[in-house]
């Protein structure tokens, strides 16, 4: 289980959402060199919203498999 959640883990971090670092290589990628594009800040914070639902499902995931194991 511990080896599932680990790989599931790095795949995640390869997502380009803000503040992974995936998402750092492919923006450094799209950039082209630049230091900053004018549209970085607004896919940032379209990309925001489903980072947020994505770790929302991977804590109700979480929790909902450590309450079935307790037998609750």
């Amino acid at each position: 289980m511990f080896a599932l959640f680990s790989l599931k883990l790095c795949a995640f971090n390869l997502l380009p959402f803000a503040g992974l670092n995936g998402g750092q290589v492919l923006l450094a990628i799209a950039r082209g060199g630049k230091p900053f594009v004018a549209w970085e800040e607004a896919a940032a914070k379209w990309l925001l919203l489903p980072g947020l639902a994505i770790l929302l499902a991977w804590l109700a995931a979480f929790a909902w498999h450590g309450w079935k194991s307790m037998g609750m």
